[in-house]
């Protein structure tokens, strides 16, 4: 996910962020699943949610609804459609400034 901060807490400019997701495996002839969640950090109560089934990469998400000062987690799994139990998740901290 090319804006992830690391250890960090990412800052948003706005109420919504563009993310793209690369997968660096051969992604398999049905495609992949990417489930996209971000939950606040205060009370874990969803605040955005997207699912996008793609056989490219990389690929762009959304991250929409984000408030200010509101310290999120992202979270991003991606699932093979061949496959099932064959997937990855990556989370990282989010908030609009």
């Amino acid at each position: 996910v090319d804006i992830d901060p690391g250890t960090g807490v990412y800052t948003a400019l706005g109420a919504t962020q563009d993310a793209k997701v690369t997968i660096s495996s051969k992604l398999p002839g049905a495609g992949v699943t990417v489930d996209v969640t971000v939950k606040k950090d205060s009370d874990n109560s969803v605040v955005s949610s997207s699912s996008v089934t793609t056989s490219i990469s990389p690929l762009t998400v959304t991250i929409s609804n984000l408030s200010p000062g509101v310290v999120c987690t992202a979270t991003f799994t991606v699932t093979s459609k061949t496959t099932a139990t064959n997937s990855a998740t990556k989370s990282f901290k989010i908030a609009r400034k």
